[in-house]
């Protein structure tokens, strides 16, 4: 059953192309020897990623798995970190004419 386990997480952690987990490392990667300039790479990352945390909150509220939620939680908090969005509101600026 261990055994079992390792090879499931192994496969959620490698082949799930979302940012923060290994597959979304080599996706980066991948994108970067591609030669995408890194604003590009960030912004595909965020798009792939962030539906894909969305779901794992989604599917751990519907199944009751707390730890799916945790999980899903934490995926959308790192990949908020990768692509911050740009403050909306500028306070004013102090040129003043006379």
């Amino acid at each position: 059953a261990a055994m079992e386990i390792n090879m499931y997480l192994f496969a959620f952690n490698l082949f799930l192309p979302c940012y923060p987990l290994d597959g979304g490392r080599v996706l980066v990667a991948l994108l970067l020897l591609k030669g995408m300039a890194v604003e590009s790479v960030a912004k595909v990352c965020v798009f792939i990623s962030g539906p894909i945390a969305i779901f794992i909150c989604v599917f751990g509220f519907y199944s009751w798995a707390v730890l799916c939620v945790f999980v899903g939680i934490w995926m959308v908090m790192q990949i908020c970190a990768v692509h911050p969005q740009p403050p909306t509101w500028r306070p004013p600026t102090a040129t003043t004419t006379i």
